[in-house]
């Protein structure tokens, strides 16, 4: 069954829109709290240091990680 709650897909871009790096799915956002988590995240420019924690981060669906197996 499909975690509750809303899903977002981002990708970082230059000002021209151009996709700079790959797409990051993300949620459940369930609370005003994860939405706010979400939201700094995007503005400090979707960094990988952990400050988004991992259970906002949605796992892909299978059919597209099967072909790394």
């Amino acid at each position: 069954m499909p975690a509750s709650g809303l899903h977002a897909a981002v990708q970082p871009c230059a000002k021209d829109r151009t996709p700079t790096g790959p797409v990051a799915r993300l949620g459940p956002i369930v609370t005003e709290a994860d939405a706010e988590l979400v939201g700094a995240w995007l503005l400090a420019g979707m960094p990988d240091d952990g400050t988004l924690p991992h259970r906002l981060r949605a796992v892909p669906a299978p059919r597209h990680i099967a072909h790394l197996n």
